[in-house]
């Protein structure tokens, strides 16, 4: 049974796109790539609103959470349809049906995995220390400029400029979404506990 969305939702539903808007990314960005980043982020955007109509008309459904994943699931199925999209994918993940892949994807155990993958990335060395952490804090968190600016006493412009910069520097590195090499891995582990502790810290200041 749904319950009906009311005014006192609204922060509960905040939270809850914030924390599932991060899951989605992270299984996007591994299938399309970082140089799709407008792509996903529209994906991401059409399955709130999608969100947002639904359950301000039938109520919140019972797994908010697993109804939002399968909605994002559906629109990049019908994303994926698109021949420009599934002649580049089929290129990309030859001998494998696509809709099968986005499936394995999002299986909880490979979300924690896209997560995880996407944090080590965003910790390159390429990219200045803060960053790292603005880039890390708006794509996987899903906070906003003023919040990241807020948590790191920075302005809202500052960090939108910043976060393109290191969207671009990704981009222009190539950066994939591999598991980093043993040595990888290592010089990215303290900024990598920095962030969780960021994420963890400005999450709860939220609530």
């Amino acid at each position: 049974m749904s319950t009906k969305l009311t005014y006192s939702d609204s922060k509960n539903i905040e939270h809850l796109f914030r924390k599932q808007s991060g899951k989605m990314f992270s299984i996007l960005i591994r299938l399309f790539g970082f140089e799709n980043s407008s792509l996903i982020e529209d994906i991401i955007q059409e399955t709130f609103l999608s969100a947002m109509k639904t359950w301000s008309a039938k109520g919140v459904p019972e797994n908010p959470e697993a109804w939002l994943m399968q909605v994002s699931k559906n629109k990049l199925i019908n994303d994926l349809k698109k021949k420009s999209n599934r002649a580049r994918l089929n290129e990309q993940y030859a001998g494998e049906r696509l809709e099968e892949k986005v499936e394995e994807l999002y299986l909880d155990k490979e979300i924690k995995d896209s997560q995880l993958r996407v944090l080590f990335a965003c910790c390159n060395p390429f990219l200045s220390k803060k960053e790292q952490i603005m880039l890390t804090l708006k794509i996987l968190s899903g906070f906003n400029n003023t919040e990241i600016a807020n948590a790191l006493l920075s302005t809202p412009e500052a960090v939108k400029k910043a976060i393109y910069r290191a969207k671009s520097s990704l981009l222009k590195q190539q950066v994939n979404l591999n598991t980093p090499h043993i040595h990888e891995a290592a010089q990215r582990i303290d900024m990598v506990h920095r962030i969780i502790y960021l994420i963890f810290n400005e999450g709860y200041k939220s609530t």
